[in-house]
């Protein structure tokens, strides 16, 4: 199993928009059956960040926590078949879950179309959100283009920005390097990338940009699977 650790958290991408970090508390980001088995083990907090099967899957989220595990799910999300604690969240809500807060933040397509004028995401059918565990503040953006809500991030001191780059639905690595100019984080993971067609990626020449025209280290974590 691979990881990275930053700090004293350690942050695991499982493939697509999957991702984990260890730490004090573990948290399960996005879980998604086509990535991963039910293998994880029990995470204190499961965050679903919209209602899309890639994102929002009860097997796995049932796999993956037992009755002292806290969901946070997007407010389009059904949570009524878990037997423990569900919360529906949005941008703009922040929570408190095991010691750890939470805000969230919006994540939307503005220039990534299904049709015309029909967005992937449109605005307020997701979210991200800013978490501090142990230390560290982590920025998980979600499936989102670079849109300007995204500005206000630079003055929060974010250590770890969690960034897709693999275009067609969410930001490509040209959107993803404004991003990072804009947030001023310390560190970058990229993420939902080369597992579903359309979302190739050269991280590699990302990482080479980044640290030419930023101050950020990007962390190309191997996926697990």
């Amino acid at each position: 199993m691979g990881g990275v650790f930053i700090g004293d958290v350690e942050f695991h991408w499982i493939n697509h928009s999957t991702i984990m970090l260890d730490g004090s508390k573990s948290i399960l980001v996005d879980p998604f059956s086509d990535v991963m088995d039910g293998s994880y083990g029990v995470k204190d907090i499961i965050v679903s960040s919209h209602s899309h099967f890639d994102h929002f899957d009860p097997e796995m989220i049932k796999k993956h926590s037992d009755k002292d595990s806290v969901l946070l799910a997007h407010k389009s999300c059904d949570t009524s078949s878990f037997n423990f604690e569900a919360r529906l969240v949005e941008a703009g809500r922040m929570e408190l879950v095991n010691g750890v807060p939470f805000r969230f933040v919006e994540a939307y397509n503005n220039k990534r179309f299904r049709n015309p004028g029909e967005p992937f995401h449109p605005k307020g059918s997701g979210m991200g959100f800013v978490a501090e565990l142990d230390g560290l503040k982590v920025y998980y953006a979600g499936d989102t283009d670079f849109v300007d809500e995204m500005r206000a991030l630079g003055k929060e001191s974010i250590d770890v920005a969690i960034l897709p780059v693999g275009g067609t639905y969410t930001m490509d690595t040209k959107d993803a390097l404004e991003a990072v100019k804009s947030i001023r984080p310390n560190y970058v993971i990229p993420i939902h990338y080369n597992f579903i067609d359309g979302t190739e990626a050269d991280v590699e020449e990302f990482k080479r940009k980044v640290e030419s025209y930023t101050d950020a280290v990007v962390k190309v974590v191997k996926p697990d699977n």
